[in-house]
This record gives C-alpha cells, structure tokens and sequence, in this order.
C-alpha cells in the first residue's frame, strides 16, 4: 500500500498525546485533519495539527501510519489532543463553508439582476436609436454603428445570462 494512501496519526512520546492526520489531499496540498464522528465529518485544514505542533514544540513528535501496531495501540490508549474541540472546530468549519456558499449565491442572484437590468437598459437605448431618423446618409452610418454596438453589448449580456443558467442546471443535477 502507497504511504500517501494510507491515515496518519502524529503521536508525541513525552504527553502521550496525538491529533490524526488522515489522508494526505495532494490536490489541497494538506491532510484531511482530524474527523468528527458526531457530524462525520473531517476539517480539512490544518488548524488543530498547527495547535498540535505550537503546543508539543520542545517534545519528541513520531508520524505513525495506519495498519500498525502503533497506530492501534495510540488510538486506543492515548489521548486525543484537544478532543473536546474536535466536533466545535469541525461544526464551525462546515457552518463558515456553509455561509460562504450562501454569500456565493447570493452576489450570484445580484449579478443575474444586475444583467438582466443592464439588458433592459441596452434594449431601450436600441429603441431609442431606431426611432430616430437620421437626417443624412452620414448620420444614418453612425447611427448604423452605434444600434450594432448595442446590439453586441446586449449580445455578451445575453450570453452571460445563458452561462447562469447552465450553472444553474448542472447545480440542480
């Protein structure tokens, strides 16, 4: 078995305590942290390892792996380095990431009406082009130009609106 692939424990020799590592994210580029079983949930971050190492500095630290004697034995007979917390520091991670999901959405549902008016805006100037009669060919030209610019503009508003609603559909699925 591949040591990326397996859990991990740091364990300190001197308070006989230790914080679970789990799995390494090479992806996120840390371990999954540790896991409350309460919400089952893991931390993915690295805050309690960080408090794990300031706290046991001057102390002798081993990295143990899972499918170990060691392993087994810490687990079972050891102390869990702040396992009061664990289930606190985990619920207010899932509730921040929870919160920034929703602030997400929500700069999205003002984005999506903020195009939709800047739509209805363009669509108006394009009326108000149209219903004015150039006085000569010349201004007819400019006149020409400027409807075909708006059109763009409302064209790539159009298109951002159709991006939001794929996004929308693959969300729902």
């Amino acid at each position: 078995m591949n040591l990326a692939d397996r859990d991990w424990l740091i364990f300190c020799n001197t308070c006989g305590e230790y914080t679970a590592l789990n799995r390494f994210l090479p992806k996120r580029g840390h371990f999954q942290g540790e896991h409350s079983l309460t919400l089952n949930a893991f931390l993915n971050n690295d805050l309690l390892l960080g408090k794990f190492l300031l706290h046991h500095s001057q102390h002798s630290l081993v990295a143990v792996p899972n499918l170990t004697g060691d392993y087994i034995r810490i687990i079972s007979h050891q102390t869990r380095f702040l396992e009061s917390l664990v289930d606190n520091v985990v619920e207010e991670q899932l509730q921040q990431a929870q919160d920034q999901e929703r602030q997400k959405e929500m700069l999205r549902r003002e984005g999506y009406h903020a195009l939709l008016a800047l739509r209805k805006l363009y669509e108006e100037r394009i009326r108000d082009l149209e219903g004015n009669a150039p006085a000569d060919s010349a201004q007819a030209r400019i006149q020409l130009g400027k409807v075909l610019g708006v059109e763009w503009c409302r064209g790539q508003i159009d298109h951002l609106l159709d991006l939001g609603q794929v996004y929308q559909t693959r969300k729902a699925h």
